[in-house]
């Protein structure tokens, strides 16, 4: 068998990270198109129930799905699964359903229309059979693989602790790989890692709430979803969603699992950024910085502002040369500008009033304090020296200019060379 070629540790920390943006960068673009479509589709089917029963009775299909509905509220909305016999007209349906007189009354009728009460069997079992919850599966699902793509995450930045930095008794691939494996727990995880020289700094204040993602992913996987006394007693009452009690079915809302993405993002972009500092104190940091500026970029074109925020937060702890600084400060006002904070944005951008700025941090300086006429100059001056290829008209900080005529001349002038990625 031929030995693998293992890359540099610089190298090594950069496909780690490029693995899990990619990993979950997918599965954020799932999660934003598939759930939803999935409850249209749980809607539908609740519509089409409704329109055999009102068939079947002769009733109104449209008072038929209102009825249904009732007894269905939004799941999309809800972390723990409804119990419908609180509801009062549930449970009055159902006691009626167990009086002797009701009983009768329906057996009369079965006899009466033989084929409508075939076609309520069918109807009946063909929904018990398929319940309308491909949302709920689907919402769970996403959380389950997110959770996991952050152990692998962790799992192959232990290997490069084990193989690279500290290798006594790990000298091999194998053992390494071994030893990283042999990790389990998250509060362990944790534990190690910060060990390891790892500081997690404002990350901290989010552990016991991500504690409780991994408890809810963990309950799902191997409980479906029932809350246990454990998960209760181990949960902090502000992290437990309202109506937990043991037995009840914890479920994830698309709030909720928006929510987890946030913090495990979070977590792994400070973990992974610290530790491939840490770990290499004499190296340049480049690669790192570079993956750290283009991370925070993607995310703003994402329209994730209030992670672009957090990123902006927690790279602030990281040592970076004045130009990544720069970019990250210009883009953490860009996301403070798009929901709206403005005196929050001018007081950000203030950290640049007395700066030598970079050509492309001066254009977004000024366009961000509304002075694009001087923008306008910078921008015309960098695209006479072909300079633009360096620059995204996608960028949302031109988002206030972006239909103007002199912009869009500017950004079809010939010659650009070869677009940015």
């Amino acid at each position: 068998m031929s030995k693998s070629i293992l890359p540099p540790p610089n190298e090594a920390f950069y496909k780690i990270w490029h693995k899990f943006t990619a990993n979950i960068g997918s599965l954020w673009l799932y999660s934003q198109q598939i759930p939803e479509m999935a409850d249209r589709l749980d809607q539908k089917k609740v519509r089409e129930i409704a329109l055999e029963m009102a068939d079947i009775f002769d009733d109104d299909p449209k008072e038929m799905e209102e009825e249904f509905l009732a007894f269905l509220p939004s799941l999309d909305e809800l972390d723990i699964y409804p119990n419908f016999y609180e509801n009062a007209n549930v449970r009055e349906t159902f006691d009626l359903f167990k009086t002797s007189d009701f009983k009768e009354r329906v057996l009369e009728w079965a006899l009466e229309n033989v084929g409508k009460a075939q076609k309520l069997v069918h109807s009946v079992t063909t929904y018990l059979a398929e319940p309308p919850a491909n949302g709920i599966i689907l919402r769970r699902s996403a959380l389950v693989t997110l959770l996991s793509f952050l152990e692998i995450l962790f799992e192959d930045l232990f290997f490069v602790y084990f193989h690279y930095v500290n290798p006594k008794g790990t000298s091999t691939e194998e053992k390494a790989r071994k030893k990283a494996q042999s990790i389990r727990g998250w509060k362990n995880r944790i534990e190690k890692i910060k060990g390891f020289g790892v500081a997690l700094n404002d990350v901290e204040n989010y552990l016991i709430e991500f504690y409780e993602i991994a408890e809810r992913r963990n309950r799902i996987v191997h409980g479906d979803g029932v809350i246990t006394k454990k998960y209760l007693e181990t949960t902090p009452v502000e992290y437990q969603s309202v109506g937990s009690a043991e037995g009840r079915v914890l479920i994830v809302s698309t709030r909720y699992l928006l929510r987890a993405f946030h913090l495990i993002t979070l977590i792994a972009f400070q973990v992974c950024q610290t530790a491939w500092r840490e770990w290499r104190p004499n190296k340049s940091p480049k690669k790192a910085n570079e993956a750290l500026e283009h991370f925070v970029f993607s995310t703003l074109k994402q329209n994730r502002y209030e992670l672009v925020k957090d990123l902006a937060s927690a790279s602030g702890e990281i040592s970076l040369s004045r130009r990544y600084k720069q970019f990250v400060i210009v883009n953490h006002a860009i996301a403070l500008r798009q929901l709206g904070e403005i005196e929050r944005m001018q007081s950000v951008i203030s950290l640049l009033r007395s700066e030598k700025r970079d050509w492309r941090v001066n254009i977004a300086y000024m366009i961000l304090q509304g002075n694009y006429d001087k923008a306008r100059l910078l921008l015309l001056e960098a695209a006479a020296k072909n300079e633009l290829i360096n620059v995204s008209e996608y960028w949302p900080l031109f988002d206030p200019v972006r239909d103007e005529q002199w912009f869009t001349n500017i950004f079809d002038t010939a010659n650009r060379g070869k677009l940015p990625v």
